[in-house]
This record gives C-alpha cells, sequence and structure tokens, in this order.
C-alpha cells in the first residue's frame, strides 16, 4: 500500500511537471511580418518569408498558388520541419467601438510567433 501511494505522488507530480513546461503562445517573442505578405511580394510556389535568429534559426515559409497563402511552413537550420500553430487575437481601442484583430503563426518549439496581420 505504501510503496502504489508514493507512485501515485509520482506520477502526479511528474504530471505537474509535464503541464508547467508547455509553451504558451501569448508569451513568446513576437515578430510582424505584414509588410512581407503583400500579393506582389509574393510569387507562386514556395517563398521564404524569415530567417529569425534567436538562438535557433527559424526558416518560414509559405506556399502560394494562384496568389493566395495555401499553406505555412516552419523549418529549423537542419531543415526539419517544425509545428506551427495559429492564434488570433481580438483587440478594442478604448473607444470600445474599433477592433482589429491579429493573427498569429507560432513556433513553439522555437518560442517564437509571427504577426500576419
Amino acid at each position: 500500500m505504501k510503496q502504489l501511494f508514493q507512485s501515485i505522488i509520482v506520477v502526479f507530480v511528474l504530471a505537474i511537471l509535464i503541464v508547467a513546461q508547455t509553451n504558451d503562445w501569448r508569451t513568446m517573442d513576437r515578430v510582424n511580418i505584414e509588410n512581407k505578405l503583400s500579393p506582389t511580394a509574393l510569387r507562386e510556389g514556395l517563398n521564404q518569408i524569415t530567417r529569425t535568429s534567436s538562438g535557433d534559426e527559424v526558416n518560414l515559409y509559405v506556399h502560394v498558388k494562384n496568389r493566395q497563402i495555401i499553406r505555412w511552413q516552419a523549418k529549423d537550420r537542419n531543415g526539419r520541419k517544425l509545428v506551427i500553430t495559429h492564434h488570433e487575437i481580438t483587440r478594442t481601442n478604448d473607444d470600445k467601438i474599433s477592433s482589429k484583430t491579429d493573427v498569429l503563426k507560432c513556433v513553439e518549439s522555437k518560442r517564437v510567433c509571427y504577426v500576419i496581420g
């Protein structure tokens, strides 16, 4: 019984540690890339948007077809694909009438978010 109780405590502590280590996109570094996404700057196919050097390099790409962005892709400096998450933030001004929605693409393993509009 004592060993079972100790095992339960160890599993509980490990679960808390794992949850505490997850990256929260709200606290990540933000890079504004709105000006790099103009339709005139993008060509058909794969476009490299940015290379960020924050400890590790992240290369951010967009796939363009018919002048529309169809897919986002991020790779580290070794060419391995990284997971990208999508988040939207609605901000209201002091007058509470006008609001702006920011769209973020975050690479959580590298702790950076890109503001795209």
